[in-house]
């Protein structure tokens, strides 16, 4: 959703490739519960707090989530907690009942003895891409990036010990996870040319516009709200096969 407010702010980005994608085997984000709840399903969270970053992938996964549950977004009242330290922190203090976040911080979240009800398993979409400013988004440089992507994908896939190793030194992973965090294999069928579909970008227009951050779709603009992007001139055009 950043790339289209980029776009629609007049700032040329061009999203031109997955990073993350969701995999039926194993959650990249979820939704889990405080250490002091007494909470074991969706339905025990009613009115109660769920802390998001509003405006992100986060907040927009917890629509996804409570639509495919048949639950309103009003169902739980949202806390705009943007930095993930402190909306982690708040959590295992349970200042908070729920929270949105994503893997490696589910793990400690069920380290610390919450929850984790709901998760992104049951979706098919994109979590992550990177984009270019749109005068180098040309077809050489796209098909190189997502090269230098696969290589280091394949790298991952190959050694998860020593990845899971250079995570922990960079500080990507948390340490008191250690060795009992695995990393899921990246999916080269998705990563990195799965970009959002048309239907997934209207999705995140729709929810822009009823969020307030951009104007409805070919309707008057005004100077608060934006005019929402094409598809065309905000996602790569993937003209080409998927590279092995």
């Amino acid at each position: 959703s950043s790339v289209i407010v980029q776009r629609a702010a007049g700032l040329p980005f061009v999203a031109v490739a997955a990073t993350s994608h969701t995999n039926p085997e194993a959650r990249m984000f979820g939704l889990a519960t405080s250490p002091s709840s007494p909470a074991r399903s969706l339905a025990d969270l009613k009115g109660r707090s769920l802390a998001v970053a509003r405006q992100t992938i986060v907040d927009f996964l917890a629509d996804v989530f409570l639509e495919a549950a048949g639950r309103p977004d009003s169902f739980m009242t949202r806390r705009d907690i943007r930095k993930i330290p402190v909306r982690l922190q708040m959590l295992i203090a349970g200042q908070v009942d729920a929270a949105l976040f994503p893997e490696p911080l589910l793990s400690i979240v069920e380290q610390a003895g919450g929850r984790v009800i709901m998760d992104d398993r049951g979706l098919d979409m994109p979590l992550a891409v990177v984009a270019l400013r749109a005068e180098l988004a040309d077809a050489e440089r796209v098909r190189a990036f997502r090269a230098a992507l696969v290589r280091a994908a394949l790298a991952v896939n190959a050694d998860q010990a020593r990845s899971r190793a250079l995570l922990l030194e960079l500080r990507l992973i948390p340490p008191q996870l250690g060795d009992s965090f695995r990393m899921p294999p990246v999916d080269l069928d998705k990563v990195p040319h799965r970009l959002p579909s048309r239907e997934l970008f209207d999705a995140y227009v729709a929810w822009l516009v009823k969020n307030g951050v951009l104007a409805e779709p070919g309707g008057a603009a005004p100077p608060d709200r934006p005019a929402p992007p094409r598809y065309e001139e905000t996602v790569w055009a993937d003209d080409a096969a998927p590279l092995p």
